[in-house]
């Protein structure tokens, strides 16, 4: 019998939902324990809860070993890191073809394949954009304003996915002033890593995320699903403080991507922090939370910001149309209310 537990939730920064995770403090040793490993990556946070018997004498080595993963993604795929791969990549000026990592090459296969599944919505070359609207830093110059449709117009000349290649560990951009950044699923790859290493290690039962991604496998220590709240999409809001819904999971992964936390207001209009490649300017969509659900966390991660670059009737065929892929979209009203559109198979997953 469990005779203390402390509730933590933990509250995920920027993105659209929290956590309920138990910690046993003390407990009998016939019961599974629960052992919570927390810290930073990526420029965010990560939480692991693991429901073990025999937890706690792997508990030293696992750690070091999550870190380790960790540590090496983000020096491949960080792109405040400027000795990472992918800062010697971008300040590359040649078509000369660039040795990669088997990690990175992963994600840069994967979106390759998301952007042309999305027509090119999904790309990784908008960084240069997002930096042209000043998304990339926290901070805001109180005085900004939108670019002049010149700077644009310049910029996309220098945006697409079409203009690089792969091959075996090896990438070439086909336009040398090509920039990339693989955000959108780098830390969804993160969970999946660290997912595979709980999976290597014997662990049936656990819950990975890092900065609100999430992937999860098993029961909690309750043998119950997993819960996972989905935030209100409302402008300003903290994180978990009004749900929209509540869903249980097992045995895969979740991402919620929204515009309600990184934008900007200038002459009463919202500019979000999600760039249509196309156009160049923040997305005119009127989805404001996109939440998907897929058996992998870095499909999830793309799949959440590619919605919200489309139309939401359009994205939820897109979805429909996936195999083993649920999604809910959040759509902000003009009177401030909310409607939502949901794939064929989300409502298995409320609980609420």
């Amino acid at each position: 019998m469990i005779e203390k537990l402390i509730l933590f939730i933990k509250k995920a920064h920027n993105l659209g939902f929290f956590l309920f995770t138990l910690f046993l403090i003390i407990g009998c040793d016939a019961e599974k324990k629960v052992f919570r490993f927390v810290g930073e990556t990526m420029g965010t946070t990560y939480s692991i809860t693991v429901v073990d018997r025999d937890i706690h004498s792997k508990s030293n080595r696992i750690k070091n070993e999550i870190d380790s993963v960790l540590v090496e993604i983000n020096r491949q795929m960080s792109t405040y890191d400027h000795e990472s791969e992918i800062s010697k990549l971008n300040d590359l000026q040649s078509d000369n073809w660039f040795s990669v990592s088997q990690d990175f090459h992963r994600v840069l296969s994967k979106a390759k394949q998301l952007s042309q599944q999305s027509n090119g919505l999904f790309d990784i070359t908008v960084m240069p954009l997002v930096t042209l609207w000043g998304f990339r830093y926290s901070e805001k110059d109180h005085d900004w304003q939108p670019p002049s449709q010149q700077k644009i117009d310049s910029v996309l000349s220098h945006i697409g996915s079409q203009y690089f290649e792969l091959d075996i560990n090896k990438f070439r951009k086909l336009k040398p002033t090509l920039q990339i950044d693989v955000n959108a699923i780098a830390k969804g790859y993160g969970v999946d890593a660290i997912a595979n290493l709980l999976n290597s290690n014997s662990f049936a039962n656990y819950l990975v995320e890092i900065g609100g991604e999430i992937r999860c496998s098993g029961k909690n220590q309750q043998d119950n699903l997993w819960s996972i709240g989905i935030d209100s999409p409302a402008l300003n809001s903290m994180p978990g403080v009004s749900l929209y819904s509540i869903v249980g999971l097992s045995n895969t992964s979740m991402a919620t991507s929204g515009d309600y936390r990184n934008y900007t207001i200038y002459k009463d209009e919202l500019y979000s922090h999600v760039i249509n490649p196309q156009t160049g300017y923040p997305t005119k969509s009127v989805v404001s939370s996109a939440t998907v659900i897929t058996p992998t966390c870095m499909m999830a991660d793309g799949l959440a910001t590619m919605l919200l670059v489309m139309e939401p009737e359009a994205g939820i065929r897109f979805i429909n149309a996936l195999e083993d892929s649920e999604g809910l979209l959040i759509v902000r009203n003009s009177d401030s209310t909310f409607s939502e559109l949901k794939s064929e198979g989300f409502d298995s997953y409320i609980k609420n």
